[in-house]
Protein backbone atom coordinates (compact mmCIF):
# COMPACT_ATOMS: atom_id res chain seq x y z
CA UNK A 1 0.00 0.00 0.00
CA UNK A 2 1.17 3.46 -1.12
CA UNK A 3 1.30 5.75 1.37
CA UNK A 4 0.35 9.10 -0.36
CA UNK A 5 1.63 11.85 2.51
CA UNK A 6 5.10 10.27 2.31
CA UNK A 7 5.15 10.76 -1.98
CA UNK A 8 7.65 13.44 -2.54
CA UNK A 9 5.04 14.58 -4.82
CA UNK A 10 1.87 15.27 -2.57
CA UNK A 11 4.12 18.14 -1.15
CA UNK A 12 4.73 19.37 -5.21
CA UNK A 13 0.61 19.50 -5.47
CA UNK A 14 0.10 21.32 -2.56
CA UNK A 15 1.98 24.01 -3.60
CA UNK A 16 1.00 24.25 -7.30
CA UNK A 17 -2.84 24.29 -5.39
CA UNK A 18 -1.94 27.34 -3.23
CA UNK A 19 -0.19 29.16 -5.78
CA UNK A 20 -3.29 28.70 -7.86
CA UNK A 21 -5.61 29.87 -4.90
CA UNK A 22 -2.97 32.87 -4.47
CA UNK A 23 -3.12 33.23 -8.12
CA UNK A 24 -6.87 33.57 -8.04
CA UNK A 25 -7.40 35.81 -5.40
CA UNK A 26 -4.32 38.41 -7.26
CA UNK A 27 -7.04 37.60 -10.32
CA UNK A 28 -10.51 38.73 -8.76
CA UNK A 29 -8.65 41.28 -6.87
CA UNK A 30 -7.57 42.75 -10.18
CA UNK A 31 -10.60 42.02 -12.14
CA UNK A 32 -13.53 42.80 -9.92
CA UNK A 33 -16.48 42.60 -12.51
CA UNK A 34 -15.57 39.31 -13.09
CA UNK A 35 -16.03 38.40 -10.17
CA UNK A 36 -19.56 39.81 -10.12
CA UNK A 37 -20.13 37.65 -13.25
CA UNK A 38 -19.17 34.68 -11.89
CA UNK A 39 -21.08 34.79 -8.28
CA UNK A 40 -24.37 36.16 -10.69
CA UNK A 41 -23.44 32.85 -12.83
CA UNK A 42 -23.18 30.50 -9.24
CA UNK A 43 -26.05 32.36 -7.94
CA UNK A 44 -28.48 31.81 -10.81
CA UNK A 45 -27.79 27.92 -11.16
CA UNK A 46 -26.90 26.71 -7.60
CA UNK A 47 -29.49 27.75 -4.39
CA UNK A 48 -28.01 29.23 -1.75
CA UNK A 49 -29.05 26.71 1.17
CA UNK A 50 -25.98 24.50 -1.15
CA UNK A 51 -22.65 24.55 -2.61
CA UNK A 52 -22.10 23.88 -6.09
CA UNK A 53 -21.25 20.23 -6.93
CA UNK A 54 -19.41 18.39 -10.03
CA UNK A 55 -22.62 17.46 -11.13
CA UNK A 56 -23.37 21.61 -11.98
CA UNK A 57 -20.19 21.90 -13.93
CA UNK A 58 -22.02 21.48 -17.06
CA UNK A 59 -23.89 24.62 -16.17
CA UNK A 60 -21.67 26.42 -15.00
CA UNK A 61 -19.55 27.46 -18.34
CA UNK A 62 -18.12 30.85 -17.20
CA UNK A 63 -16.98 29.26 -13.85
CA UNK A 64 -14.84 26.41 -16.13
CA UNK A 65 -14.19 29.90 -18.08
CA UNK A 66 -11.78 31.39 -15.16
CA UNK A 67 -10.37 27.61 -14.50
CA UNK A 68 -8.58 27.24 -17.90
CA UNK A 69 -7.98 31.43 -17.89
CA UNK A 70 -6.34 30.92 -14.56
CA UNK A 71 -4.28 27.96 -15.35
CA UNK A 72 -3.09 29.73 -18.55
CA UNK A 73 -2.48 33.03 -17.10
CA UNK A 74 -0.14 31.95 -14.17
CA UNK A 75 1.21 28.54 -14.67
CA UNK A 76 1.15 26.36 -11.68
CA UNK A 77 3.78 23.81 -12.76
CA UNK A 78 7.17 23.96 -13.20
CA UNK A 79 8.09 25.14 -16.87
CA UNK A 80 12.12 23.50 -16.23
CA UNK A 81 12.81 19.74 -16.47
CA UNK A 82 10.47 17.10 -15.25
CA UNK A 83 11.19 15.45 -12.70
CA UNK A 84 9.46 12.38 -13.01
CA UNK A 85 11.14 11.67 -16.69
CA UNK A 86 13.30 8.32 -17.64
CA UNK A 87 17.31 9.69 -18.11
Amino acid sequence: MIDLFECPSTTEHAAQTVSSISSLFVALTLYPEVQRRAQAQIDSVVSRDRLPTLDDKSRLPYIEAICKELLRWQVATPLGENPFSVA
